[in-house]
């Protein structure tokens, strides 16, 4: 079971790349496995600092926000571990995560997590690239019920 960010809160951690392209997708940062929940195989490797949303907020960084989009490869579950200290605030409005049906393990987590912060699903929506092994691809619109 992967770790919570809220347990690895500021630590260098270990981004694994897909390619050597600025700005390219389906990398991981802190895991080894990819969008799918499968083994990651990278082609470049490098360690950059991580924290939390927590540390974050708790260190006047950020301020919590009203609307949140989540869309990183691999590891939205932890995301949102790693912000539920104010994911019951009021002040957060709605949550759009892009989430993989695939991920069955993340999918649920997801799942739980917004059941149990009183997010309710508003509308699930096909991701614009969701063709091939993206099909099961899907912006998801949490409100606050």
């Amino acid at each position: 079971m992967p770790i919570a960010l809220s347990d690895r809160t500021n630590k260098f951690q270990l981004m694994k790349e897909n390619s050597f392209e600025e700005g390219s997708a389906l990398n991981s940062f802190g895991i080894n496995y990819n969008f799918e929940g499968k083994r990651f195989k990278s082609k470049n490797n490098y360690s950059t600092y991580g924290t939390s949303l927590n540390s974050l907020v708790e260190n006047y960084i950020l301020k919590i926000p009203n609307y949140i989009k989540i869309d990183v490869d691999g590891i939205k579950h932890l995301i949102l571990n790693g912000f539920d200290k104010y994911l019951s605030n009021k002040k957060i409005k709605s949550i759009l995560i892009e989430v993989n049906e695939n991920f069955n393990f993340q999918f649920k987590e997801i799942e739980s997590l917004m059941k149990f912060f009183k997010f309710k699903l508003q509308s699930k929506h096909k991701s614009l690239y969701a063709t091939g092994k993206f099909n099961k691809s899907f912006n998801y619109l949490y409100n606050r019920s």
